[in-house]
Order: structure tokens, then C-alpha cells, then sequence
């Protein structure tokens, strides 16, 4: 399994550098997100030894179970949810170093209990271009105020923008990339609130994304292979 997954990583970083060498950015600009929802520890302990430390998670008790279990072998993995929030489990989601998926004030004030504001939790706005229950996001008639109220509150710290593509964008995503992009811009200019990240762009589409400033792509399939079921 080693061999296989430091040749997929290998291959995925080398591919991050050539789009951002055609965007004209420096490959330091971008982050990898190794997407680790369903897939084993001893994989997610494969990439941390070829150096890698950023792992996202979809569902809380996965999360909090493989950061358990990885905590000693593992110490500074960084770990990031980027499921849907359930006010009810904002407890343990604030248990992350960083939060993709925040859609709501609701959302916020709630994780805002279980952070401090001398450590406060990192988190991104995600941004929905149809309302999609299952996705979840703020829709960017929304945004603009939902940025403001995240920034009054002390204990979280507000680090940019998320978005999962529509399903009618899949096909063209490029058009998805830079609406959130323009969006980023325009708060940033108008509102001169500071927005430093862009969470966009998975497997199969992370290179249009680094095109369109993504400063993360979440990979997973590209890095694991086919996803397991935890039991």
C-alpha cells in the first residue's frame, strides 16, 4: 500500500505545481487537503510520513475517533471538518483546527461556546449557488452580512470562503470557481474585510480551481483510491 500512495502523492503534487505554474502563482500558495472521510489510518499514517499533515473529515464521529486514535503516532496532524454542521454536535466539531462548512450564524454561535479568543477556531463560509439541503452553504445575497456577523464574534476567525459545486456546475466548474472568486473580491474590496482563503476543487476538477485562486483543494479519490465504509 505504501508504494501506491506515495506514488498517487507524488503524482498529485507535481500536478498542483504545474497548475499553478500556468496561473502564475507560486506553488506555496496552495494548500493539498487530503480528504480522509472512509478511509483507513494506516493510510492517513502513509501520507504523514511523507510529510504531509492537513486531513479532512466529513462526519464528526469519525473525525474525533481517528484524531483519538492518531494522537500519539500523529501528534501534529491538522485536522479540518468539512461535513455539514449540526448545531447539536458543535462541540465536538469545534475540536478541529479548521471548519470548511460554516453556512449560518446559527452555526457560528454555536461552535463559538466551545472556543476561546485567545485560541479561537479557524473557520471558512461555505458558499451554495442553488439551495441544496444536502449540501448546505449561504447563498451570496447572504454572504455579505453572514461575514460580518462571523467577524463581531471574538472566538472564531474568519479565514475566507467554501464552496462544493452544484451538480449542474460539475460539468463546467470553471464557472462555479470564478463567480466565488469574483464574490471573494468584491466583499474584500467593498466591505475591506480580508478573505485570504478559497476552499475549492476536488479530484477531479482542482486544477480549474488553483486557475481561479483556489488557496485549497480538497483530494480526496486522487490520494486514497476507492473509499471503504468504517464499520
Amino acid at each position: 500500500m505504501g508504494d501506491v500512495l506515495k506514488s498517487r502523492y507524488e503524482i498529485l503534487k507535481k500536478r498542483i505545481k504545474v497548475a499553478c505554474q500556468k496561473a502564475h502563482r507560486h506553488e506555496s500558495e496552495v494548500h493539498l487537503l487530503a480528504v480522509s472521510k472512509g478511509q483507513s489510518v494506516e493510510a492517513i499514517v502513509e501520507f504523514y510520513r511523507l510529510g504531509h499533515r492537513d486531513f479532512g473529515e466529513n462526519y464528526v464521529d469519525e473525525l474525533l475517533s481517528k484524531k483519538k486514535g492518531l494522537q500519539e503516532e500523529c501528534p501534529d496532524i491538522v485536522w479540518h471538518f468539512i461535513g455539514q454542521i449540526q448545531t447539536n454536535k458543535a462541540k465536538k466539531i469545534a475540536t478541529a483546527d479548521f471548519v470548511h462548512s460554516v453556512s449560518s450564524d446559527k452555526q457560528a454561535l454555536a461552535l463559538s461556546k466551545y472556543c476561546s479568543q485567545e485560541n479561537p477556531l479557524a473557520v471558512l463560509l461555505q458558499v451554495s449557488f442553488r439551495e441544496d439541503i444536502h449540501r448546505g452553504g449561504v447563498s451570496p445575497s447572504s454572504l455579505r452580512q453572514l461575514c460580518h456577523q462571523i467577524k463581531a464574534i471574538k472566538e472564531l476567525e474568519l479565514r475566507g470562503l467554501m464552496l462544493i459545486l452544484p451538480l449542474e456546475m460539475e460539468k463546467n466548474p470553471a464557472q462555479g470557481f470564478q463567480c466565488l472568486a469574483e464574490i471573494k473580491r468584491t466583499i474584500e474590496e467593498q466591505d475591506q474585510l480580508l478573505l485570504p482563503e478559497l476552499s475549492m476543487g476536488m479530484s477531479n476538477d482542482f486544477e480549474e480551481a488553483i486557475a481561479y485562486g483556489a488557496t485549497w483543494v480538497r483530494i480526496g479519490s486522487a490520494l486514497f483510491g476507492t473509499r471503504n465504509k468504517i464499520k
